[in-house]
């Protein structure tokens, strides 16, 4: 039976929304040619994987999470460098994958002024006791800054490892972890918070900077479009949602009629939306109504993706789609050891040498967080990730919980004379 061109497209419990970033003809797959886009859309089907597993709505940057952790990769060397690269599929030499991360940035930062904001940003935070060598950080320095981030940023070191950077546009900056983490973790919050117009707030929350935090790498990346052709405010309407669970919920339902590169199968509706500037899209992917949405899942992957995405044409779509607004966060720590990068989170085995020339620093937890907002006029997005890294184990606190029976003593302690003892099975008070 020949289904009707319409989308009627379920609030991100039903959908899997991907941004692809085009360098000519709308969304086409060129910068599929840079081995770095690659490697983050390939990473972003197994990350998805990974997290799909949560319940709830679901939003995240694969961009940023591998953009920070190449920055980290940068500096791996032995077997952390290879788990590392399997996992983030890294397929070429270090040099080639770190060009591509360059020439992908330069290729998505293009897009701004052409109708949509663009800014992506990039930086080290290093321990004022901790040297970084001269090499990783030139590396770094060459492959991951961009020109022209949010103006407002953090004073830069002059002088770190011999390097001289009067006129670096950013990405070292010297805190004081160890004598003031609190003030550090705040100093942080507040350049992801600039380079992100406010949408990303507090990424690291209270207490994930220590005075054993050496180095966290940041990469922020935010993006406001206007659809080419927008929804009229007019036509949106309360409409119900069918939830996971089959119950119905209301929503604020937009509706527009028009040309879209659209392409069907027996259980799933593809469609692209472009942004103006034809430079950027969104692209979604329904499954059919009676598809169970965890087998969707479950079945998705990179080759699948081109697969639809070659079936696309042009054509005249009604669609619907929801207004939705949502940040999702994460630590990102379980779900990397997962996909076959254990070593960088171990103190034992991790190997940064590249970084320091030891041993001795590891992964302590990735911190991602998300916003997007999709709306009649088009759509915002923002997202940070934060690797926070330290040299060997920090004392492990010890948890005294009082939950079940315990005996207990009053003692005087000159003498060590017991004068009262018991014992507590079920505490009451009188």
């Amino acid at each position: 039976m020949k289904r009707l061109p319409i989308i009627f497209v379920a609030f991100f419990a039903h959908l899997l929304l991907i941004l692809f970033i085009a360098d000519s003809a709308p969304c086409q797959e060129t910068s599929q040619s840079e081995p770095a886009a690659k490697a983050v859309n390939a990473f972003a089907i197994d990350l998805y994987g990974q997290l799909r597993k949560q319940e709830g709505n679901l939003f995240f940057s694969p961009y940023s999470v591998s953009a920070s952790l190449a920055m980290a990769y940068t500096g791996a060397a032995g077997k952390t460098e290879s788990q590392m690269a399997k996992a983030l599929h890294f397929n070429l030499e270090k040099a080639k994958i770190n060009e591509g991360f360059r020439t992908l940035s330069e290729q998505v930062l293009a897009a701004r002024g052409k109708g949509a904001e663009l800014n992506i940003a990039n930086a080290l935070w290093a321990d004022k006791s901790f040297t970084l060598k001269k090499e990783y950080l030139d590396a770094v320095k060459t492959n991951f800054v961009q020109d022209g981030g949010w103006s407002s940023r953090v004073p830069l070191v002059k002088q770190v490892a011999g390097s001289i950077w009067a006129d670096d546009p950013g990405v070292l900056r010297q805190v004081d972890f160890r004598g003031s983490p609190e003030a550090a973790e705040k100093t942080i919050n507040s350049w992801v918070e600039r380079q992100t117009k406010n949408r990303i707030r507090d990424l690291l929350t209270r207490g994930t900077i220590t005075p054993d935090t050496r180095l966290v790498i940041t990469n922020a990346i935010y993006f406001k479009g206007f659809w080419e052709s927008p929804f009229e405010k007019e036509l949106t309407k309360q409409d119900s949602f069918t939830l996971l669970n089959g119950m119905k919920a209301s929503v604020l339902m937009m509706q527009h009629t028009g040309s879209f590169r659209y392409a069907e199968e027996a259980d799933l509706q593809v469609l692209e939306m472009p942004y103006k500037g034809d430079e950027l899209c969104m692209r979604v992917l329904l499954p059919a109504r009676d598809r169970k949405f965890e087998d969707f899942e479950r079945s998705l992957t990179i080759e699948k993706m081109g697969q639809w995405i070659e079936k696309l044409r042009t054509r005249r779509v009604v669609v619907y789609l929801p207004k939705f607004k949502m940040t999702s966060g994460f630590q990102l720590r379980p779900q990397l050891g997962l996909l076959g990068m254990p070593d960088a989170f171990s103190v034992k085995d991790a190997d940064f040498s590249g970084m320091t020339g030891n041993k001795d620093l590891f992964i302590q937890e990735v911190i991602h967080k998300a916003f997007v907002d999709v709306y009649e006029e088009g759509t915002e997005a923002a997202a940070a990730t934060g690797l926070t890294m330290m040299t060997g184990m920090p004392p492990k606190l010890p948890v005294f919980r009082a939950d079940h029976p315990f005996v207990f003593l009053i003692r005087h302690k000159p003498s060590g004379c017991i004068l009262f003892m018991g014992r507590v099975t079920k505490p009451e008070q009188q």
